[in-house]
């Protein structure tokens, strides 16, 4: 069995990112309001322990070449997963504390485990070679030109009636997407992202609610996460209430300072009355 970290990259990568062959540094999530960052810390001790296992985890991730870091899975040179032992000289955290703190990473849904055995993780060599593949089986060669270009003859273009577009974003999402309140609501790919991996398809109205609920809790909608972090921070999970902006505004106004003509008029008021309201 190997590790894997769910949505390494689209959490911890960007465009530029992965065009790198490795990292000299990885992006990560801000903030300490997520789920999962919450469920950690209440297992005290063994909470924080996790989270370094997490962090070196991500730190030996950032090393591997392109193709491991699309897959997200901690593997060898030769293309075979990573185990305890490996993971121990790598990271040099002992391993009672390293399958300590995969129990809570698992729990909370930060890493999974694969089997190694995998097509997609074997090493190179045993996938079949480009010469060993059936005729026809996808590219052929054009005349005059070089390996790997030519024409497209794969079944889905061999003349059948194409299908019908894939949609790019789920519907339940598009409603959410359209009800969150903030003018710039940031990248609607990375928020779909979060969307999916969190599979909130279907609870489209609860978070709906809450967005709105949570658009209530600040004084204005421009001060609002974008929707990535919204969902990606889980800020759905919490409970808010209003800003309390309109009664700032009441206060304000009874607390308004007189003018100069008004002062003048109570300084009056004060010499001409006495302290039992009796005229002097």
């Amino acid at each position: 069995m190997s590790v894997k970290i769910v949505n390494w990259s689209e959490s911890f990568e960007n465009a530029d990112a992965r065009k790198r062959q490795r990292l000299g540094w990885f992006l990560s999530p801000t903030g300490c309001d997520s789920r999962g960052y919450r469920q950690l810390m209440r297992e005290g001790s063994n909470g924080v322990m996790a989270l370094g296992v997490f962090q070196a985890l991500c730190q030996a991730m950032g090393t591997l070449p392109i193709a491991a870091r699309r897959e997200g899975v901690l593997a060898n040179s030769d293309g075979s997963g990573m185990d305890v032992a490996d993971l121990q000289e790598i990271t040099r955290i002992g391993a009672a504390d390293l399958e300590s703190g995969f129990s809570l990473l698992l729990k909370i849904g930060w890493i999974t485990m694969e089997n190694s055995e995998s097509a997609t993780n074997l090493p190179p060599i045993c996938h079949q070679s480009a010469s060993r593949l059936p005729e026809n089986s996808g590219f052929v060669k054009g005349e005059g030109e070089e390996e790997g270009e030519g024409e497209d003859i794969s079944p889905e273009n061999d003349g059948a009636k194409p299908s019908l577009p894939r949609k790019k974003y789920s519907d339940g999402f598009e409603l959410f997407w359209k009800a969150y309140k903030r003018p710039d609501k940031g990248s609607k790919k990375s928020a779909s992202n979060q969307w999916k991996s969190k599979r909130l398809e279907g609870r489209e109205s609860e978070l709906i609610a809450k967005a709105d609920q949570y658009a209530k809790s600040v004084d204005d909608p421009k001060y609002m996460k974008h929707a990535e972090r919204f969902l990606s921070n889980e800020l759905y999970e919490n409970e808010y209430t209003p800003s309390g902006k309109g009664q700032s505004e009441i206060e304000a106004r009874m607390f308004k300072p007189m003018k100069p003509r008004d002062q003048t008029a109570s300084i009056q008021s004060a010499y001409e009355v006495g302290p039992d309201g009796e005229e002097l």
